[in-house]
């Protein structure tokens, strides 16, 4: 078969009636027809299992050294292959039950917001306080909401002020743990140092500013 450039009019082999043929022809070229809205989302999965791993991470951490001691201190060299948070949750669920929870940071991420959350429902965290800087509203507004909407559920406390400490509280039956770093509760890459303390007056030390602002 030969082909025809039918675009090209002005050749003498072609016949004028050959494209109006096809547009006259069964040849769909317009319709009103409107597919189906959808989504397409990728990534979250993997996002999530990095983070199940991180937590996973943190969690042998613990097991490797140990919580402090009444009266010790650990200092720790985090190389990003777990959050700052993670290894707090991971010390909350070693010690569970946790009577009252004490957070302070710039901003947090969603899944740190979701395991806090979490931790509320399944009983690990009893009473939760949490403190953040007011930029975090402006920063990332849809997790601002989720945690502000779950404490809320949750009737536990939380402010926004211009915050930039990274601190967290655990008060257990046995133990009064203190966490303080240069890590914000969200997903850094980074190498971050941070200390756990077993030491009731550092805890109440703490524990005293932090009731201040409510």
């Amino acid at each position: 078969m030969t082909d025809i450039d039918i675009f090209n009019l002005e050749d003498p082999v072609i016949d004028d009636s050959f494209l109006f043929k096809m547009l006259d022809s069964e040849t769909q070229l317009e319709s009103s027809f409107m597919p189906e809205g959808r989504v397409f989302k990728r990534g979250e999965g993997r996002r999530m299992m990095r983070h199940i791993t991180k937590l996973e991470l943190a969690a042998d951490l613990l097991n490797n050294i140990e919580l402090p001691a009444p009266g010790e201190t650990i200092h720790v060299i985090s190389n990003a292959k777990y959050d700052f948070f993670n290894v707090i949750m991971a010390a909350a669920t070693k010690t569970a039950p946790v009577f009252d929870f004490y957070g302070s940071t710039w901003t947090m991420s969603k899944y740190n917001v979701q395991d806090l959350l979490s931790a509320l429902d399944n009983g690990t965290i009893k009473n939760a306080t949490i403190l953040t800087g007011t930029y975090f509203k402006r920063r990332e507004s849809p997790v601002y909401a989720q945690l502000v909407t779950g404490l809320t559920k949750h009737n536990q406390r939380f402010i926004a002020f211009e915050n930039h400490t990274k601190v967290a509280l655990l008060r257990s039956k046995d133990a009064r743990l203190v966490f303080e770093g240069s890590a914000n509760f969200t997903a850094n890459p980074r190498l971050e140092n941070y200390i756990i303390c077993n030491d009731q007056e550092l805890y109440e030390f703490h524990r005293a500013w932090m009731e201040e602002l409510f």
